[in-house]
This record gives C-alpha cells, sequence and structure tokens, in this order.
C-alpha cells in the first residue's frame, strides 16, 4: 500500500469514527451534534459519499420528519407547530434558563433592597420600605411574597460594589429619600 493510500484509508476511517460518534450523540438528545449530522449528510449527498452510517441516520431522520409533519399538522395553531420537527431532527435544544430572569423594574427594587441590607434593615423591614416605595413610585401594588421573590432571585446583587447598586436604581433613590 502506498503512502498516499495509506493516508486516504486512515482519513476515510478517521471520517467514519467521526460520523459514529456524531450520530450517537445526535441520538442521545445533543442538539449540536444533530446539526452537525445533517451538514455531514448534506456534504456526503452532494459529494456523491454517503457512508452506510449516514445512510442509515438519514433515513431513520426523513421517517421522523414525515411523522412529525403529520403530528404538527393536527396541532391547534397556538402552539408551537414546529417543535416535533426539530425533536425529530434531533435538533431541539432544551429551554435552559431565560436570558433575565426578571424585568428592569425588578432589578431596581432589588438593588435598593440590597442597599437597605447593607445598612443593616431587618428582612421584614426591607419588605415594608419595598412595598411603600412600589406603592409611591409605580402607583402599583407589591405584595409581600413578590418582594421576598425578587430579592430572591437576585441575590447575585450582593457581590456588586454599592456605586453599582444605585445605578441600578437611580429612579428609586430620590423618591426613596436615601442618601
Amino acid at each position: 500500500m502506498t503512502n498516499q493510500n495509506f493516508t486516504r484509508a486512515a482519513l476515510h476511517q478517521a471520517a467514519e469514527g467521526y460520523e459514529e460518534v456524531t450520530i450517537t450523540r445526535t441520538l442521545d438528545g445533543d442538539a449540536e451534534a444533530g446539526r452537525e449530522a445533517l451538514r455531514l449528510c448534506c456534504s456526503a449527498l452532494t459529494s456523491g459519499k454517503l457512508s452506510r452510517e449516514l445512510a442509515d441516520y438519514l433515513a431513520d431522520r426523513l421517517e421522523a420528519v414525515d411523522a412529525a409533519l403529520k403530528e404538527s399538522d393536527e396541532r391547534p395553531p397556538k402552539t408551537d407547530r414546529y417543535a416535533p420537527l426539530a425533536a425529530a431532527l434531533k435538533v431541539k435544544r432544551s429551554p435552559g434558563r431565560p436570558a433575565t430572569l426578571m424585568g428592569e423594574w425588578q432589578t431596581e427594587y432589588a438593588a435598593y433592597a440590597e442597599l437597605l441590607r447593607r445598612r443593616n434593615f431587618t428582612p421584614a423591614d426591607i419588605r415594608r420600605e419595598l412595598v411603600k416605595l412600589r406603592l409611591k413610585v409605580d402607583r402599583r401594588s407589591f405584595d409581600e411574597r413578590a418582594v421576598t421573590r425578587v430579592i430572591g432571585d437576585h441575590k447575585p446583587l450582593r457581590r456588586l460594589p454599592d456605586g453599582y447598586l444605585h445605578s441600578l436604581c437611580l429612579r428609586l433613590l430620590p423618591r426613596a429619600g436615601y442618601k
């Protein structure tokens, strides 16, 4: 076997191994691997060199796509009609955490609560202050459970310096009489 043939054989073997690992990861639920498997299929189809593993994978996925399309036609219009299709292709990502947990107004109040905590206010005093301030500034109620949730969801604010916390709640500070 010549050196060039050996190199081609090694590359072919490495490519098949990569395909096999990619398909395994895809079927285990790895969305990125699912997209890579689809890219591998497209490339192999274009070049006319579809391996047996990719051909089997592609046939299975196309059957699943057909079933998913039938299922999506039966879904009510307000639902995600393409969720079954993404699941069939194994490219659906898990929902994970939202980019922002709370709205901007909640961050303002949580930052103010942290400033009060640093001034040795008790948790009950902080809750009462936030309820009064929300009513005064935004003319909205703020029940104690919601206050507790906002403060709890913003615990990472505790690592921020006072100056940054001030900047987060600038709109509230003058109305609260905070100096």
